[in-house]
């Protein structure tokens, strides 16, 4: 028979134990919470990551339509308002329609370098969009580099082709921009052959 002293001690050791079951229990809870936290919030990233990519491209496809459009539109309307001038019988409006073409030259180089440089932007946009898709991370990626301090992010060259081709893209976008303007002008004032 063991004594009430005994008895004692092993109630303690008991509640001891428990007690130290029970804290285990709870950190693992609070490192599963944490855990899934984790999880969570790299699924969240993920997709908000992604759905700024289809922003971004979208916004890049639009502006390459729109230099197309712009560019390639004034060329047809060019095209089309000094075929007008030779479709008449008039002598007259023949001359005019030949020297509004001489004055309209410049402005077709402008209006086809704007749709080269849309062109262009197509080619760097494939490029960007490449190296984008290397940039990131899968979620369990990105999980992995939230709860491991010593991993770092092993695509920097493929961030640094990102930066750098949106940027050249922006530039060459701005050039396409620049020459629909300078050819608008050129056209403007191809008009004071007309005396207008």
């Amino acid at each position: 028979m063991s004594t009430p002293e005994q008895r004692a001690g092993e109630r303690d050791s008991l509640i001891e134990q428990d007690t130290l079951k029970m804290r285990e229990q709870a950190r693992d809870f609070e490192r599963e919470q944490y855990m899934l936290a984790n999880k969570v919030f790299a699924d969240q990233t993920g997709e908000q990551r992604m759905h700024a990519l289809e922003a971004i491209k979208a916004y890049g496809v639009l502006s390459i339509k729109t230099l197309f459009l712009l560019n390639g539109g004034a060329i047809l309307a060019l095209l089309t308002f000094t075929a007008s001038f030779f479709s008449r019988s008039d002598h007259t409006m023949a001359l005019v329609g030949i020297s509004l073409a001489k004055q309209f030259v410049t402005a077709f180089y402008f209006f086809g370098a704007g749709l080269a440089s849309a062109a262009i932007i197509s080619g760097i946009a494939y490029v960007n969009y490449s190296a984008l898709y290397h940039t990131y991370d899968t979620p369990g990626g990105l999980f992995l580099l939230i709860n491991a301090k010593d991993r770092e992010p092993t695509n920097d060259v493929h961030h640094r082709i990102t930066v750098v081709t949106a940027w050249i893209a922006i530039g060459v976008a701005c050039l396409g921009l620049a020459c629909f303007l300078l050819g608008a002008w050129w056209v403007v004032s191809a008009f004071s052959v007309l005396g207008v």
